[in-house]
């Protein structure tokens, strides 16, 4: 394969991307909640790195869920962001950014069902 092949490119990039969230994991407690999905997110780039570098009209044993786990992190995304409204929500009612910790167990980001935390 070439220097120049995209396939190279790309896999640099899969791979700086594999070393930025191994950075984050790194920062974060060996028990916090995102380290399982980080590390899925990493093993995951890890097969898609071996499809890439797969020459055309080879078959790659190495099956891929990226689906999955697409899905799994667009709900993680979604959790996250109605965190930070409800923070965001919290602190312009008053409430001291660094202290307020929103209680979501119940939350299904559908305020009708609640009344909504405004």
């Amino acid at each position: 394969m070439p220097k120049d092949d995209i396939r190279i490119e790309a896999n640099g990039c899969l791979d700086e991307l594999n070393a930025v969230i191994g950075i984050v994991r790194s920062m974060l407690a060996a028990e916090d909640g995102w380290q399982e999905l980080l590390h899925a997110v990493q093993r995951e780039l890890m097969v898609v790195m071996s499809h890439v570098a797969t020459p055309s009209g080879v078959v790659n044993p190495n099956p891929l869920s990226a689906a999955e786990l697409t899905l799994r992190c667009e709900q993680e995304m979604d959790a996250m962001m109605r965190e930070v409204d409800l923070i965001l929500t919290m602190c312009a009612n008053g409430e001291d950014p660094d202290t307020c910790h929103p209680d979501l167990s119940s939350c299904t980001g559908n305020c009708s069902s609640c009344g909504g935390c405004h």
